[in-house]
């Protein structure tokens, strides 16, 4: 079995590393706004682990949230649970620079996937939306 994971918000981790950089006022988009950005809630990425795990299916799953919104509207959705307007966009070597080489590639690449095969084996989500699954990552910090 093959699993990719989207962006995890959690408290630390992805979320973790560009924080800082919306908190300065630079985080206006993460790569090209209309990059389609896959997410899950950690808390339903660990059930999902498990999910895929007891349905025992060969072949590839996408561990991502139900809906992709693009890395503009991801970046909008956290300047409002900071309560700051980013000012300046992200050059690619900054996004590398706060997140690391693997975990910006991720970012930066223009990858939409779609969580089908874990849905259509019975897999429902409990955390769908993307500001309060932010605003929790950001309660536990």
């Amino acid at each position: 079995m093959i699993v990719r994971i989207g962006v995890v918000i959690a408290a630390d981790g992805m979320l973790a590393g560009i924080l800082p950089l919306f908190r300065w006022r630079i985080g206006r988009s993460l790569g090209p706004p209309q990059t389609p950005g896959p997410w899950i809630d950690i808390r339903d990425l660990a059930r999902m682990l498990v999910h895929v795990a007891e349905v025992d299916a060969s072949g590839s799953f996408n561990l991502v949230g139900p809906s992709s919104p693009s890395f503009g509207e991801f970046s909008e959705v956290v300047q409002r649970e900071l309560r700051r307007r980013s000012w300046f966009g992200l050059p690619k070597v900054v996004v590398r620079a706060a997140l690391g080489r693997h975990a910006a590639d991720l970012v930066l690449a223009r990858y939409d996937a779609r969580p089908d095969r874990a849905v259509a084996t019975g897999f429902v989500f409990a955390h769908t939306d993307l500001a309060e699954s932010i605003r929790h990552a950001l309660a536990q910090q």
